[in-house]
């Protein structure tokens, strides 16, 4: 055992000599060679960097907390005594699922009642209805039995007359003739009869009216009744308390056995198949940017995942900051995101493919305002005006000036003149990132 504590101890201090060495030799390659004036000979040493063609991107970043798309607030549309709460915090549920019931009593006996006085009116208009057809009929059959009066009464009258034509012509044997005054009484018996039946129709007539006025009025009361059930249906439904909505259970604000009042919060569902994520983006960036573009998003507690959102909405009106605020949609159907998670948003808002790119930062602007570029040739800086395009955080596009596989001073450039001789020392190509063919953001 002594041995072995020994040697661990000589191992040690050699891993740490060794560790020191190899960053020591890395610095040293890294760094630009100590070089005499006498054998600089007046050339000024630099780092190049040899343009290539490369896809560059033109991105915007921002960051953000994760929202869900709705919150709703769950309260009871009838008041009552808290039976059972059938979720927890957390719970997933969906739409129709019960979440919450309160004691159906009171209401089931309210519903029961307006079964009974439905069904009460209901008979109410059957009845009320073969009291209005009854009378109907009673006016048929009294019109009839006026038109068959006044029938017999005409023909009695033509009667009549023809027997007072006899008689006038007959006058001296026939004046006191029985037939004649039969005939004469039975008239007067028909006119009896007629006006009897007329005010037999009108009572008819009558009658009718008053069964309508009936039928209207039960009518009217069973349709009240059948009010009273469907409202007594639709409280003692809502003694169940129902998602309206898929979604997850956020709060729980009551208890089984509180008394819970119209409107009371019980519970609190947020919707999550699809969660959002408001930006600010200042007004340099705001023309880039428009409705339906696509976003990557990358969520810091799920690390090495990029997801593809989409921008919803941009706000009419700007905020106290001076940010316009943009809404960024998200799927979560598999609902990996949560209330408040953090978030980076990357808008890719430009992108040139196969150009001449540089790092910015090897830009130089002359009192003209115009950009330039060291350009190397045969040991010679010569500066060189250049036209930029996109850029990104770290790159930048030369649209004219420069060819591919040009080399551009890359380091050094305060000690830089035109014309200058220079010392090459490094190419560092390999050392920015994204080779050949890759896209730069």
């Amino acid at each position: 055992m002594k041995k072995s504590k020994g040697k661990l101890f000589l191992i040690l201090p050699i891993l740490m000599i060794t560790m020191v060495s190899t960053t020591i030799i890395r610095k040293i390659k890294n760094t630009p060679p100590k070089i005499s004036s006498e054998k600089l000979n007046q050339r000024v040493p630099i780092e190049v960097f040899e343009v290539k063609k490369k896809t560059l991107i033109k991105s915007l970043d921002y960051t953000g907390l994760v929202k869900l798309d709705k919150e709703i607030i769950v309260s009871p549309r009838v008041k009552g005594l808290i039976s059972k709460i059938y979720v927890d915090e957390g719970d997933r549920v969906k739409k129709g699922d019960l979440l919450v019931t309160l004691d159906p009593e009171d209401y089931q006996i309210k519903f029961n009642i307006s079964q009974n006085e439905k069904k009460d009116a209901e008979i109410k208009v059957e009845q009320a209805k073969l009291n209005l057809e009854d009378t109907k009929n009673k006016i048929k059959i009294s019109s009839l039995n006026l038109k068959n009066l006044i029938v017999k009464k005409k023909e009695l009258h033509y009667k009549d007359l023809e027997e007072k034509s006899t008689f006038e012509t007959q006058k001296a044997n026939y004046y006191r003739d029985k037939t004649l005054w039969q005939v004469e009484t039975q008239e007067e018996s028909i006119n009896i009869d007629v006006e009897r039946s007329k005010l037999e129709l009108d009572q008819s007539k009558l009658q009718n009216k008053l069964a309508q006025k009936n039928l209207n009025q039960v009518q009217t009361y069973l349709k009240t009744a059948l009010n009273n059930l469907n409202n007594s249906k639709n409280q003692l439904e809502y003694t169940k308390i129902k998602a309206k909505e898929d979604g997850i259970i956020l709060n729980i604000f009551s208890e089984s056995g509180e008394v819970a009042s119209l409107g009371q919060k019980l519970v609190k569902l947020g919707v999550d198949d699809i969660v959002k994520i408001t930006l600010g983006v200042g007004n340099k960036d705001l023309p880039y940017i428009v409705e339906g573009m696509g976003t990557k998003i990358s969520i810091d507690s799920i690390p090495g995942e990029v997801y593809k959102g989409k921008i919803n909405k941009i706000m009419p009106s700007v905020s106290d900051s001076g940010l316009t605020l943009i809404e960024v949609n998200l799927d979560n159907n598999k609902h990996f995101f949560t209330e408040d998670m953090f978030a980076r948003i990357k808008l890719v808002v430009d992108k040139a493919e196969r150009v001449l790119v540089v790092p910015k930062e090897f830009i130089n602007i002359n009192n003209n305002n115009n950009k330039y570029l060291y350009v190397v040739k045969n040991e010679t800086v010569l500066k060189t005006i250049v036209k930029t395009g996109i850029e990104s955080d770290a790159m930048i596009e030369i649209s004219s000036g420069i060819n591919e596989n040009d080399l551009v001073a890359s380091g050094n450039l305060s000690h830089l003149k035109d014309g200058n001789k220079v010392l090459i020392w490094n190419n560092i190509w390999n050392d920015i990132k994204g080779g050949e063919g890759n896209d730069i953001n």
